[in-house]
């Protein structure tokens, strides 16, 4: 099974490509789920630092990444290089 998950990452300009010639609203997604991943992998140090962490999360509207994540899956069932976009970037912090 090892072999098959090494067998579907993409190389870093495979990923570069497919963000660049996603859709829209599949690139949309991407930069807010690499932020929202960002940001929970942050300290809050201090309250300014959690205040800013805060904004950014609901400035991302982090909350509901996911659930547009499955909503996109859906409607891009079709689009293999999409889906494949996407499961790729599910725990990416930042775009390649």
């Amino acid at each position: 099974m090892l072999t098959a998950l090494l067998l579907l990452a993409m190389t870093p300009a495979q990923a570069r490509h497919a963000v660049k010639v996603a859709p829209p609203p599949v690139r949309a997604l991407l930069v807010r789920q690499a932020g929202c991943n960002h940001f929970a992998g942050e300290e809050p140090y201090d309250k300014e630092r959690a205040a800013y962490i805060d904004a950014q999360v609901r400035k991302l509207r982090c909350r509901s990444v996911e659930a547009d994540a499955r909503a996109l899956k859906r409607r891009y069932a079709g689009n293999s290089s999409v889906r494949r976009l996407l499961a790729e970037a599910e725990h990416w912090d930042t775009l390649p």
